[in-house]
């Protein structure tokens, strides 16, 4: 999946997990260092800012996946992170 289909397909995106819902607001993605890079937002129940790493290539599903897993142990407070998939 290209960078621009990937930012399409997640920004706006709502998720839920254990009852809690986040909106995905997206600032960018680029294939970079063998990598493909996401930066973004997750606004609801509480506030996260992101660096989500995956493999290049890596599409929507793989994103959403990582995020939701990534949200059911994430901290209850806001924090910055790297989220690593690849």
């Amino acid at each position: 999946m290209d960078p621009d289909r990937l930012f399409v397909g997640l920004d706006g995106r709502s998720l839920s997990v254990a009852g809690r819902h986040w909106t995905v607001a997206v600032y960018g993605v680029c294939d970079a260092a063998g990598r493909r890079w996401v930066q973004l937002a997750l606004d609801g129940a509480s506030h996260y800012m992101l660096t989500l790493r995956l493999a290049p290539g890596d599409g929507v599903a793989q994103a959403v996946l990582a995020l939701s897993s990534w949200l059911g142990n994430a901290p209850r407070s806001s924090a910055v992170q790297v989220l690593n998939v690849a």
